[in-house]
């Protein structure tokens, strides 16, 4: 059996900034793929999908420095995801594998965002400039806000988004963020607080 270590060799091991942000990636993992989230996707998804986010090189962040980099960077970080899940599909899944974009997108921007906004992995003055190019992760709750805009395609769920559609509603909620001087990922903290008529 292995020996548990002690609190001092545990404080001296998170004091080793690679080792504590690993653990911050595996607990923000942890949060963003609960119940309500994994349920949608194959059984046996989750690890391999933990395994994936994993890789992903978040560092890159710290270097991109204006919406377009981060667009082009976010859209093969997602494409990636994209790639993890419908690896999970076989024929006896509900989800097909034209159907797995939106599920994607809304678990990297999930995974994107607690990471940036709620957690010690990036420095403040990284997370001041970061936020601002996030995507919202699109839901049933976000699709719920946003349906007075009539000028948007709104899909009736996540799995027949695309990124035509993901594309248009991002751009629509990151100008009118602009017009605030507020970063479009803030968007998520009204449909996910907004009550249900």
């Amino acid at each position: 059996m292995k020996k548990k270590p002690t609190i001092p060799e545990i404080f001296s091991a998170l004091s080793e900034d690679e080792y504590l942000k690993s653990l911050i990636k595996k607990r923000i993992i942890k949060i963003i793929l609960g119940s309500s989230v994994i349920r949608a996707l194959p059984a046996g998804t989750k690890p391999i999908l933990t395994l994936r986010l994993e890789t992903i090189p978040v560092l890159e962040l710290c270097a991109i420095d204006s919406q377009i980099s981060f667009n082009a960077w976010h859209k093969r970080q997602v494409s990636k995801v994209e790639k993890c899940l419908k690896g999970c599909i076989n024929d006896s899944t509900r989800l097909k594998e034209d159907e797995v974009f939106g599920h994607a997108a809304k678990i990297f921007n999930l995974y994107l965002s607690h990471l940036v906004l709620y957690s010690a992995f990036f420095s403040q003055d990284e997370v001041m400039r970061i936020k601002y190019f996030l995507h919202v992760p699109l839901d049933s709750k976000v699709f719920s806000a946003i349906k007075v805009d009539k000028s948007l395609d709104i899909p009736n769920s996540i799995k027949s988004l695309k990124p035509k559609s993901y594309n248009s509603i991002q751009d629509t909620i990151r100008k009118c963020a602009a017009q605030f001087k507020l970063p479009a990922i803030y968007f998520d903290e009204f449909a996910w607080t907004l009550e249900d008529d």
